[in-house]
């Protein structure tokens, strides 16, 4: 058996030099040097299968040995949090952001999806001009106060393995991220999450605001506006004719029509939704009248009643 030494040395957040070297010195190693690539979870992924070929010159002779790059691997040491995302089939999956500290105020970051459910291609980094971009990972910097440098907005894709959910287009905005943790019980704490996406969800209930328009609100917290009543104006509204009810007809004297919505009438005109129009009558007045009405019915019907038995008591005095 023949000892080797591999010395992993760090070019970026992604890739990897490791130097091969005998240390009793008689081996004249023809590759002594491979460039590595680990992946978001520090699996190697090039050279290819995590192999690599070694050319050496022994003083017994020439070998060519494979070397097993994945179980000498560095292990890296991060901090993490973890996001909720959904894909296009509205199925909830969980994200781990996770950062590495490599230098003081400087730190690599990486999403790692679930292994088995997704890739990410890669990431984008924004801000302050700049564009940062790696496979894997990219670097985000502090300054001495704990408040980021760059970047401020990070971008990637996720294309998950079940091919009816699609790939999605995320953009995270981390412009208020700090060096700093509120919770010393967790080395990453998240004081305040914002997302545009949300679950899937069924309608819940429906109502009208003020500007006329139907607004729907769903299980999953989410409110979407579906329809808004139009409204109808004329030159002359006052020259329209009068169909039936509250319905009225256009004629040519009311003038052009102009269709649009009620807070573009002017005015302060506004909706007034799951309203009870005013009476426009005196309730009083109404009863008083009712009250007389019947009354005078309850006269009438008792001279009829009086001139009938008189009418009767008069024939009965003629036979």
């Amino acid at each position: 058996d023949q000892t080797l030494n591999a010395t992993w040395t760090r070019v970026d957040g992604d890739t990897w030099t490791v130097a091969f070297s005998d240390p009793d010195g008689n081996a004249s190693i023809v590759t002594n040097s491979v460039s590595v690539t680990l992946d978001s979870y520090g699996k190697v992924v090039s050279p290819t299968d995590g192999e690599q070929s070694l050319l050496i010159d022994w003083p017994g002779g020439t070998t060519t040995p494979t070397i097993d790059l994945t179980a000498m691997a560095p292990i890296l040491s991060e901090t993490s949090t973890t996001l909720t995302v959904y894909d296009e089939a509205y199925n909830a999956h969980s994200v781990d952001v996770a950062f590495e500290h490599s230098a003081s105020g400087q730190w690599y970051m990486r999403i790692k999806p679930g292994s088995t459910e997704a890739t990410v291609p890669g990431l984008t980094g924004t801000g302050d001009g700049t564009t940062t971009a790696g496979a894997y990972s990219i670097p985000v910097t502090f300054d001495g106060a704990g408040a980021i440098i760059s970047p401020k907005t990070v971008s990637f894709d996720i294309g998950w393995s079940d091919g009816s959910a699609g790939m999605n287009a995320i953009s995270m905005d981390i412009s208020k991220l700090t060096q700093f943790s509120g919770d010393t019980s967790t080395a990453v704490s998240v004081n305040n999450t914002t997302q545009n996406g949300y679950a899937s969800g069924v309608m819940d209930s429906a109502s009208f605001n003020e500007k006329g328009e139907l607004v729907a609100s769903f299980s999953n917290g989410h409110t979407r506006t579906l329809f808004q009543v139009p409204v109808a104006s004329f030159t002359a509204a006052d020259q329209l004719e009068s169909a039936s009810g509250t319905l009225f007809r256009r004629t040519e004297g009311a003038g052009d029509i102009s269709i649009g919505a009620i807070t573009d009438q002017g005015s302060g005109a506004s909706m007034s939704g799951s309203s009870v129009e005013t009476s426009n009558v005196s309730i009083e007045d109404e009863f008083t009248r009712m009250i007389i009405t019947q009354k005078a019915y309850s006269t009438n019907a008792t001279v009829f009643k009086t001139a009938d038995e008189m009418m009767t008591a008069a024939r009965d005095l003629l036979k």
